[in-house]
């Protein structure tokens, strides 16, 4: 629970609402209605504190840790997809992303010298440390699909924070489903 701080001669607020400092912890709140009672040295002299219900706010904060809780999950679990009948997962670590633009870079550049059909001669290496061999064309598609996919989990990212932040009551928060709305993977070589 959050806390507003008054100054009770003019009723105006002292700060934005906070948590009770540690020294008045514990206290009921009838004794925190009019600190005058405590130890000037302590400078609440003529304050109070009033509990402030932020069930609005605390089912945001509750709904962006869900928020980042998924998207960061999924960001780890990689990208999932068939290569060679097998399922895959392609991890999206940063210094995995390193290593995919630099195999995509390679698949280009084959490609526009006119070798699409030939095999990448970097071979591609999967979270479960399978090596697969593709041809450019092959290759270039599987890193445009992983980008797609990692675009997509950035968009479903943003939209949810950006739902959650423009939610105006607790029953809108609430109706935001966290694990709907992701894109699937699944890519086939």
């Amino acid at each position: 629970m959050r806390y507003q701080r008054k100054d009770l001669a003019t009723g105006s607020n002292i700060g934005g609402l906070a948590f009770l400092p540690p020294e008045l912890q514990g206290l009921r709140l009838d004794l925190l209605a009019d600190l005058s009672w405590l130890d000037p040295q302590l400078g609440y002299k003529g304050q109070g504190f009033f509990p402030v219900e932020q069930r609005l706010e605390d089912a945001k904060e509750v709904k962006a840790a869900q928020i980042e809780l998924a998207f960061t999950t999924r960001f780890a679990n990689g990208f999932p997809c068939v290569i060679g009948g097998n399922t895959e997962t392609l991890q999206m670590r940063p210094a995995d992303q390193v290593n995919w633009l630099i195999f995509k870079d390679a698949c280009d550049d084959n490609i526009a010298a006119g070798d699409g059909s030939a095999q990448n001669p970097l071979p591609l290496r999967t979270a479960s440390n399978n090596e697969y061999s593709l041809t450019n064309v092959q290759g270039r598609n599987l890193m445009v699909a992983l980008r797609t996919y990692g675009a997509g989990l950035l968009r479903r990212h943003w939209l949810l924070k950006d739902a959650n932040k423009n939610a105006t009551t607790e029953q809108e928060v609430q109706a935001i489903d966290v694990s709907a709305g992701w894109p699937p993977g699944g890519y086939v070589v």
